[in-house]
């Protein structure tokens, strides 16, 4: 029994040894940290540092040192520790047959943003942990990415981390994406292992006892051209014995190099036509032996220009809202020539910060000329002492800042030491622009914008800065990660941090978790400084009119910043100057009556009504397994919720369970009365808001897309009639939406005649926002004010985000005057350099007193209007009036 355990041993390290490149793409080295008991302290810590920059690296590192280890036995306890998360590397310690995965991870690199861009993680997700493919503390890596740095980051964490565990991962992969109905994703990745994954699931439903594992290998050879790896020279454990000397492992993996690399470069001939794949040809896999860093490789992909991706990924089509914004694109150039203040540049990296220095020549004395409010704001923070700025939007407290990061650095000049300061932001945009404040204000000081994405594209992190710049702006989570890795050192390398919009510093933020870093470094080293300093427009009153409750969250707000003062415009007379900068605009809370008939509302909610009742009687759910009964109880449709956030959150709660269900039958009933409820849940919210016309557009969409994919199921088929004998009624005497009739009203009425006049029209949902600019844009009244979307980017194009690119034309052909009337949602409510308004309509979007304020904020032009519409007795009116009573008590 020795002898065997000792050749078992010798086998899994020389299987390992031979196939080390490989394993080591797949393997994390913190998972060996954990399980396997032979590495030193010191080790242990240069293993995890390396980790985080080059993991690769860090696992080889790690198996590096196990291989010289002499210890019996701790083979075998590596095979033993891979076994749950890893049965894909087991099987190559054990010598048996693996099929080589090369070709799809060069298809996974290749489109790699197009699987970015379109994928729901978070769905997924849920899908890729029932087939195996991540593992949960994968699963919880990318749900926290998205909390935290939103979909984009999560997306691409599933894409680095698919491929390590099963050896079936892209067939799951692509089950996974039919799951969530991102099917045409799927064609595009392998169009012929789709068509069998759908064949095999009609044909599961006929004969559930075959399965796609239990096809002929020959079968899967010819639909989906998998490179099978026959490892002839690998040792079997049980009966061979290991090889003999180092020059008998150099002979074998010369053999396979010349083997098995030509037989699967003469395989490569998945759906990927005209692709000759150049860029990443020299990438081999398994026993050809891969060099480089494969994360790198696909980050590297990740990064490069959609033009460059879409070039390659000629399947892709431009969808009709992208198309929408060409005009935007198209103009993008001449701005300078109308006067705009737009940035010359192609992108936002290319911003550029004149004092981005390490070295300024000849560097002026600059005063900054203060307005007397603006003075008095400053005077407590320019005497070091932490305070909060509470003043309106526009009346300048980016300057202010300024005027006290100044002081700051005098009074470290006088003790003949260099200061550094840190402007902090949510996000990328606000960066950049704040940034430019500081270039303008503090020409003798060096200014640094630093970000997630500037760090990706240019490889310029924080740390390689802290001592060759004086000003830093970065966004709230890249400060935090470096605090997190301990890659600064502590806060105290800052003289002085100063929050934007600083009423976030609560709950989970970012910048309450920088504050935690901040307290429990003056608990353990009691340091006097950073100096902190908040910047806000309003900080809230907590949703509260009780004064107590009300001072007793500002009182937070201001312990969470350390803060001893809050500095307002008090004075009568600074109140006066200060209101000559700032105009307050009309405001009005317009409430307008119901359409008097509501036809096409009844006939969906009929429509809802009938799916439900055909979940409930179908077989496959009526005779669920005692395990999935609970879906019975979740399938219910809460019918007269349709349209309503509660509806939303059944919703979620349905696709929950849909994703834990085990019974396939019921799964491929239900699954698809759930997106047909989804989309009926969406066209219920446009007809509210928009037009009939627009909601049945948005469903005929959705259905287009399921006919084209061609279900053939009993489900599909009721639903596909139920959506056709919807379509057949007539609308065409159904009454124009009151809402749209008075926000025409509106605009036209403020806007007419006036060439300068400028609007926003702040809405709830990117959906919303695309559907009123099509409205505007067909309406003859409206269409020479060529309105825009502006939209947040925290989800993809795909999904109805908008990259930074379009966001900056948009905000620049605002200004320059192309387009009148910008439709936004709450990424234009804070912060951002936007144009002086005349208009600010809150079009049945009404959130919190800050919301308010900010908003109202934007329109600042003199005689502006601001207006909440919405419905007649609508929840919004007493909650917009309410906002205002909150706001009255913040200021008192």
């Amino acid at each position: 029994m020795e002898e065997d355990s000792v050749s078992r041993d010798a086998n899994i390290k020389y299987n390992l040894e031979v196939y080390l490149s490989y394993i080591c793409e797949c393997v994390d080295a913190i998972h060996l940290l954990q399980h396997i008991d032979c590495y030193s302290d010191d080790q242990r810590r240069e293993i995890s540092q390396l980790a985080k920059s080059n993991p690769v690296g860090a696992t080889r590192k790690a198996f590096d040192i196990l291989m010289q280890k002499e210890l019996p036995g701790i083979f075998t306890a590596l095979l033993e520790s891979l076994q749950d998360d890893y049965p894909k590397i087991v099987k190559l310690l054990q010598g048996d047959v693996v099929k080589c995965d090369k070709n799809y991870r060069k298809i996974i690199t290749l489109f790699s943003q197009s699987i970015v861009r379109e994928i729901q993680p978070i769905e997924l997700l849920l899908c890729l942990r029932k087939y195996n493919v991540l593992t949960e503390e994968e699963a919880e890596e990318a749900r926290a990415d998205e909390r935290n740095f939103g979909l984009t980051r999560a997306a691409f964490n599933i894409v680095t981390n698919i491929h390590r565990h099963v050896e079936d991962w892209f067939k799951y992969f692509l089950m996974s994406l039919i799951e969530i109905d991102c099917e045409n994703l799927a064609e595009r990745l392998d169009q012929d292992l789709v068509e069998k994954i759908k064949a095999q699931k009609r044909f599961s439903s006929a004969n559930e006892e075959d399965t796609f594992e239990n096809e002929t290998r020959d079968d899967i050879r010819e639909h989906v051209q998998d490179d099978i790896l026959e490892v002839p020279s690998s040792l079997k454990i049980e009966n061979a014995p290991p090889p003999d000397t180092e020059a008998d492992i150099t002979k074998l993996k010369i053999s396979n190099l010349e083997c098995h690399g030509d037989q699967c470069e003469q395989e490569d001939s998945m759906n990927i036509a005209k692709n000759d794949l150049k860029e990443i040809n020299n990438t081999q896999l398994l026993n050809v032996g891969l060099e480089d860093d494969d994360v790198t490789v696909l980050k590297q992909q990740f990064r490069r220009s959609n033009k460059e991706i879409e070039a390659v990924e000629n399947t892709d089509e431009e969808s009709p809202d992208e198309a929408d914004d060409m005009d935007a694109d198209l103009d993008f150039n001449d701005l300078d020539k109308s006067g705009s203040e737009a940035d010359d540049s192609d992108d936002i990296y290319a911003q550029n910060i004149e004092t981005d220095l390490d070295e300024i020549t000849n560097p002026e004395e600059h005063e900054i000329e203060l307005r007397g409010y603006q003075k008095k704001l400053a005077k407590k923070g320019c005497e070091g002492e932490n305070v909060i700025i509470m003043a309106p939007t526009n009346s300048g407290k980016t300057k202010v800042a300024c005027q006290i990061v100044l002081s700051m650095f005098k009074r470290c000049e006088e003790q003949k030491k260099k200061g550094k300061a840190v402007f902090v932001v949510e996000r990328e945009d606000l960066a950049f622009q704040q940034g430019k404040v500081f270039e303008e204000e503090l020409p003798s000081y060096r200014t640094k914008v630093v970000t997630g994405d500037v760090q990706q594209s240019k490889d310029q992190y924080l740390k390689d800065y802290v001592q060759r710049r004086d000003v830093f702006v970065v966004t709230a989570q890249v400060l935090l990660n470096y605090l997190k890795a301990k890659d600064i050192g502590s806060l105290d390398v800052f003289d002085i941090i100063v929050f934007d919009e600083c009423h976030h510093t609560d709950k989970k933020h970012p910048y309450k978790k920088i504050m935690d870093n901040y307290f429990e470094q003056r608990l353990k080293n009691a340091i006097v400084k950073p100096q902190i300093v908040g910047l806000t427009a309003s900080i809230g009153v907590g949703g509260k009119l009780d004064r107590n409750i009300a001072f007793e969250n500002m009182k937070q707000i201001a312990a969470n910043l350390d803060a001893e003062v809050l500095c307002i415009v008090d004075d009568e007379d600074d109140k006066a100057e200060m209101k000559g900068f700032i105009k307050n605009p009309d405001e009005k809370i317009v409430a307008v009556p119901k359409r008097a008939t509501e036809r096409f509302f009844e006939d969906i909610l009929d429509a809802v009504e009938k799916i439900d009742t055909f979940m409930m009687k179908n077989p496959h759910v009526t005779k669920l397994e005692e395990d999935d009964k609970y879906m019975k109880t979740i399938s219910r449709v809460p019918t007269r919720n349709v349209g309503k956030s509660q509806f939303q959150s059944w919703l979620s709660g349905f696709r929950h369970g849909l994703s834990v269900l085990k019974s396939d039958n019921a799964r491929q009933i239900l699954h698809p009365c759930l997106s047909y409820l989804d989309q009926y849940h969406i066209a219920v919210m446009l007809y509210n808001d928009a037009r009939i016309k627009d909601a049945l557009s948005s469903l005929k969409r959705f259905v287009d897309k399921r006919r084209q994919a061609d279900y053939n199921n009993e489900a599909d088929e009721f639903l596909l009639q139920l959506y056709d004998d919807l379509r057949s009624g007539s609308y065409k005497n159904e009454p124009e939406n009151p809402k749209l009739l008075k926000l025409k009203e509106l605009i036209l009425e403020t806007m007419r005649g006036d060439e300068n006049a400028r609007g926003i029209i702040f809405v709830k949902t990117r959906a919303l926002a695309r559907t009123l600019k099509l409205w505007m844009h067909e309406t003859v009244e409206l269409k020479k004010l060529n309105a825009n979307a502006y939209l947040g980017k925290v989800v993809s194009t795909g999904e109805g985000g908008m990259s930074k690119h379009k966001q900056r034309n948009v905000l620049g052909l605002f200004k320059n005057g192309r387009h009148k009337i910008i439709l936004a949602t709450t990424v234009a409510e804070e912060g951002l350099d936007i144009a002086i308004c005349n208009l600010v309509i809150k079009y049945e979007h009404v959130t919190n007193e800050r919301a308010r304020v900010q908003c109202r904020g934007r329109a600042r032009a003199p005689n502006s209007k601001y207006y909440v519409l919405t419905e007649e007795g609508s929840d919004l009116i007493e909650k917009e009036k309410f906002n205002a009573r909150c706001e009255t008590l913040m200021q008192e």
